[in-house]
């Protein structure tokens, strides 16, 4: 999915067009972040084990996201 997101930001022609994509990409990664926390506080109010499989399900994602998100840096289109 993240990949994707590359390849349609790559065939924006506009920069305006690509700027706009990246306040949405941001806008949404932050709310994936909110969300993340809330399923946290959740677990820890309901006072769950800190390590149980869904969180290690949310780390895993969260790795993920983050490994990709070096890999944007990266990228030239992305500078």
């Amino acid at each position: 999915m993240l990949m994707t997101v590359v390849d349609r930001y790559r065939s924006l022609p506009v920069t305006d067009r690509r700027l706009e994509f990246a306040q949405l990409q941001l806008e949404l990664l932050e709310d994936f972040r909110v969300r993340l926390l809330q399923v946290r506080k959740e677990m820890l109010d309901s006072e769950q084990s800190v390590i149980t499989p869904q969180m290690c399900c949310i780390l895993n994602t969260v790795s993920y996201i983050e490994a990709i998100l070096q890999q944007w840096n990266n990228l030239p289109v992305c500078q």
